[in-house]
Order: C-alpha cells, then sequence, then structure tokens
C-alpha cells in the first residue's frame, strides 16, 4: 500500500473505531502506524513482552520496539 493510501487508511480506521467506542486491534511493524494509536504491545515468540501508552514513547522509541 503506497504511503497516501496507508495514511487515508488508518486516519479513518482510528476516526470509526473512537467515533463508535470500539477497539482497534492493528498488528503492524510501521511506526508510522503505531504512533496512531493508544498502546502498544509488543509481542516477542508469540509471548506479551512489553506494554506502552503513545504517551510514554518518542517516534525513536517506537522504531527501536518494533524493529528490534
Amino acid at each position: 500500500m503506497d504511503i497516501v493510501n496507508k495514511k487515508i487508511i488508518i486516519n479513518e480506521l482510528v476516526k470509526k473505531s473512537k467515533e463508535n467506542k470500539k477497539t482497534l486491534l492493528i498488528i503492524t511493524h510501521d511506526p508510522e502506524v503505531a504512533i496512531k494509536t493508544d498502546k502498544i504491545l509488543v509481542i516477542k515468540n508469540g509471548e506479551l513482552v512489553e506494554t506502552y501508552t503513545i504517551k510514554d514513547l518518542t517516534i525513536k522509541d517506537i522504531e527501536n520496539k518494533l524493529l528490534d
């Protein structure tokens, strides 16, 4: 998916999720997508190893967590 369409789709999904007060689960390795979320859960080898709120992290932190 190209960058423009990715941003449009993610923004629309997040908007609809908030409007409808529904949980949206996004699985990604892309920091630009992860930054749009409220929480980041890091799963390694099928195990939940870390949980962060977006307020805890910078974009560089997110890149390091997702690409580690």
